[in-house]
């Protein structure tokens, strides 16, 4: 079964720091890359825990 709870964790925890980093900063890119770094992680728990 999907770890929905480890997923939601992950997201929310990362989606809340960047956008606290986007306060002030101008290079949207690195931020990007975190966004899709997370999602990914997100993608990867729910591929590795489905049945």
């Amino acid at each position: 079964m999907p770890d929905y709870q480890r997923m939601y964790t992950v997201l929310c925890a990362g989606v809340s720091e960047v956008l606290d980093d986007l306060k002030g900063k101008e290079d949207l890119r690195d931020l990007f890359q975190r966004l899709k770094a997370l999602l990914n992680e997100a993608e990867d728990i729910y591929i590795d825990t489905a049945e």
